[in-house]
C-alpha cells in the first residue's frame, strides 16, 4: 500500500473483502449491494463494516467487526450515506490515516458522493490489490499445489475418458455380443460406460454415430446398426459391406 502511496483502502468487492479479512458472508447478495465493506489501514488492524445480522459471525474471526450503516434500502439514501460516510471519515482517523486520499474498489453513487462531500479524494484500489494477490503465504501455496494436484488428476482421466475411439470401440464390442439382438439404451450404457452413469444418453447417440461414420469409411453400409425406436440399438449380423 505505501508503495501505492496509499495510506488506506475501502473495500466493497467480497474477494477483497475476504482477502483483507478473512470473512466471507452473503457474497452473492454481497456482490451486488453496499451492504458489507472493510477499511484497511496501512498501518494497523482492518475494519469490517459488517451487516447486523451477520456480525456475530464475522467477529469469530475479524477482530474489529462494526455494523454496516446501510442507505440502499433506505427512505432517504442520501442521508443514510450521509452518516455511514461520517463513520469511515472517523474510523480513518482512529486509525491515524492523515492524508484525505481514499482508495476504494467499487461502491454505490451515494456512498461515493457522500464520501466526496466529507473531502476525501477517491482513487482507484485496482493496481493496489493486483499487486497484493503475488503476495502469498506458505499455506496459500501449499493449498494451491493441492488443488492443482487434484485438477491434474481429474484432468487425466477426463482425457483418458475421452480418447479418440474408445469408447466407440466398446461399444462395438457389446453391439456384436449380441448381434442380431436389440440392445437397451440402458443395456449399453451399462456396459461401455457404468451403471452409475449420470450424463445425458446423447453422449450414447453421438457415439454410436461416430461408430457408424467409422464402420462406412471401412466400407461396411450403415444399416450395420440399426436403431430401434423407444428401445435401443441392434447389430445386424447378416449385413456387410
Amino acid at each position: 500500500m505505501r508503495r501505492h502511496g496509499a495510506e488506506a483502502c475501502l473495500f466493497f468487492g467480497q474477494a477483497n473483502v475476504r482477502y483483507a479479512t478473512g470473512s466471507t458472508i452473503m457474497t452473492v447478495y454481497s456482490m451486488g449491494s453496499c451492504v458489507r465493506c472493510t477499511l484497511v489501514p496501512a498501518e494497523g488492524l482492518p475494519i469490517l463494516f459488517e451487516h447486523p445480522n451477520s456480525a456475530h459471525v464475522s467477529r469469530r474471526i475479524v477482530e474489529d467487526v462494526r455494523p454496516m450503516r446501510g442507505w440502499e434500502w433506505t427512505a432517504d439514501p442520501t442521508a443514510s450515506a450521509a452518516g455511514w460516510a461520517k463513520e469511515i471519515v472517523a474510523a480513518l482517523r482512529e486509525r491515524g490515516v492523515t492524508s484525505t486520499r481514499l482508495f476504494v474498489d467499487r461502491m454505490g453513487t451515494s456512498g461515493l458522493l457522500a464520501l466526496e462531500r466529507e473531502g476525501l479524494d477517491l482513487a482507484d484500489s485496482g493496481p493496489l490489490t493486483l499487486d497484493a494477490r503475488e503476495v502469498k503465504t506458505p499455506e496459500e501455496i501449499r493449498l494451491m499445489e493441492h488443488n492443482a494436484a487434484i485438477g491434474l488428476k481429474m484432468l487425466a482421466a477426463f482425457e483418458a475418458a475421452i480418447a479418440p475411439g474408445v469408447r466407440e470401440h466398446d461399444l462395438l464390442a457389446v453391439l456384436t455380443e449380441s448381434a442380431g439382438r436389440v440392445v437397451t439404451r440402458g443395456e449399453l450404457m451399462a456396459g461401455v460406460w457404468d451403471e452409475n452413469w449420470f450424463g445425458s444418453t446423447k453422449t450414447l447417440d453421438v457415439h454410436v454415430s461416430s461408430l457408424r461414420r467409422k464402420l462406412m469409411l471401412r466400407g461396411e453400409p450403415a444399416a450395420l446398426i440399426t436403431t430401434v425406436r423407444g428401445r435401443g440399438y441392434r447389430f445386424e449380423a447378416g449385413v456387410a459391406g
